[in-house]
């Protein structure tokens, strides 16, 4: 996981802050999370399984950000941005 320090802390939450990061993203359109973080994943494990361009195996990370974009209108396609944490 990625290394942070806490800043603030209650019962209920905490306020962090994260050292930078590198994530390996997939950007998919559709109108399906499901289908989208599916399809995503599966690119995003060939990529860590050495399926890149050094041909480097990476270890699975957590954790998996998901970003979604609606689309203008109910019927318009979202923006599904999936990411591994490097």
């Amino acid at each position: 996981c990625p290394s942070y320090e806490v800043i603030d802390k209650t019962d209920e939450y905490e306020v962090r802050k994260y050292e930078p990061t590198v994530w390996a993203t997939v950007s998919i359109e559709g109108t399906d999370l499901d289908t989208a973080e599916e399809d995503a994943f599966m690119t995003l494990f060939q990529y860590i399984s050495g399926e890149n361009k050094p041909k480097q195996k990476i270890e699975m990370t957590a954790p998996v950000r998901n970003i979604v974009t609606p689309g203008a209108g109910p019927n318009c396609k979202s923006q599904f941005n999936i990411s591994f944490y490097a």
